[in-house]
């Protein structure tokens, strides 16, 4: 586990709000100097604290459908590199996580619409064959929660949670110059204005007013911070709980308690097969113990089942979709 002061907690704390805030602005909100930043992003990301800087995307604007699977091969997914090569050179896929225990890996894609969502899992159950043991599906068709930071980093720190991020309806049609910002900035947001543009051999003021008018139609809904919580000594568990019987007004009091736990840092509903899954983030088993007991407890007339499992390893992130382009 590797020790950050109250400095960089703070840091992590706004870098995750906003990834393209300036050295500058980021040294008054705690308290050193522009160069201090510097100093201090870069080590964080040498110690591998900060995988990278990233545009929260709303891909439902894009026409696409957010979706995760599972999946158990009958081969070990570090000795058979191919495997995780697939999914990293995927047109659809979005990142990748190892797992321990029942399943070995979790990937989440983005499919035009769900005929498209089917298509991509036959083409995956075609392409492995006899290597892939059993997959399982989950759709997001409600976001109640995607953060980077959990609550527990920061919380002796007296900062208020980040505002839930809006997400905004409808659909909109990029240009490819919209295209090639994106691609970029889904690499590294914290790139300047300037920089894209001397990437793209486009103008300061085209770049900026693009990525303006992205944020403006709510494609981009922010910008984050992907973090190793696991260099912080958390560590991270996928956890879905299958509901039963259940009432709009039971629903909402689960939803809620999920939504408002500190160390759980993204959550969706599927409506589909009623069921919630989210990732959270403790630093010893008792804890996910805990909640899995209270969960038990408290909500036992509509809970079916429930399951947790060890998140091991981020393999890639790439958010910005090659089926984007074609």
């Amino acid at each position: 586990m590797l020790e950050i002061d109250k400095k960089d907690r703070r840091l992590l704390y706004y870098l995750s709000r906003n990834s393209r805030e300036s050295y500058k602005q980021l040294g008054k909100k705690i308290g050193v100097s522009e160069s201090s930043v510097g100093y201090r992003i870069q080590k964080l990301k040498k110690r591998g604290i900060i995988i990278n800087f990233t545009p929260k995307l709303n891909y439902s604007l894009l026409g696409h459908i957010p979706f995760i699977m599972l999946f158990r091969f009958n081969e070990d997914i570090y000795d058979k590199k191919e495997i995780i090569k697939y999914f990293k050179e995927h047109d659809y896929a979005l990142w990748a996580e190892s797992m321990l225990g029942q399943w070995d890996l979790m990937v989440e894609f983005s499919a035009k619409n769900y005929l498209h969502l089917i298509e991509i899992i036959k083409e995956i159950t075609e392409h492995f064959g006899e290597t892939l043991n059993s997959y399982e599906v989950s759709s997001s068709t409600e976001i109640l929660k995607a953060e980077d930071l959990i609550q527990d980093i920061y919380q002796e720190l007296k900062l208020e949670r980040p505002p839930a991020i809006k997400w905004t309806e409808g659909e909109v049609q990029l240009t490819e110059k919209d295209k090639q910002i994106l691609k970029i900035l889904t690499k590294d947001a914290s790139l300047s204005y300037m920089e894209i543009a001397r990437k793209l051999k486009l103008t300061f003021d085209t770049v900026r007013y693009r990525i303006k008018n992205l944020e403006k139609k709510g494609i981009i809904a922010g910008y984050s911070t992907s973090i190793n919580l696991s260099k912080l000594g958390y560590t991270e568990y996928l956890f879905k709980i299958k509901l039963s019987n259940i009432s709009k007004e039971k629903y909402r009091r689960l939803r809620n308690v999920i939504r408002e736990n500190n160390n759980i840092v993204y959550a969706s509903y599927d409506i589909n097969i009623n069921s919630f899954l989210f990732i959270c983030a403790f630093k010893t088993p008792n804890e996910i113990g805990k909640i899995s007991k209270v969960f038990r407890k408290n909500y036992s007339d509509i809970i079916e089942k429930q399951d947790y499992w060890v998140m091991k390893e981020v393999l890639f992130i790439d958010l910005f979709l090659d089926g984007i382009l074609k």
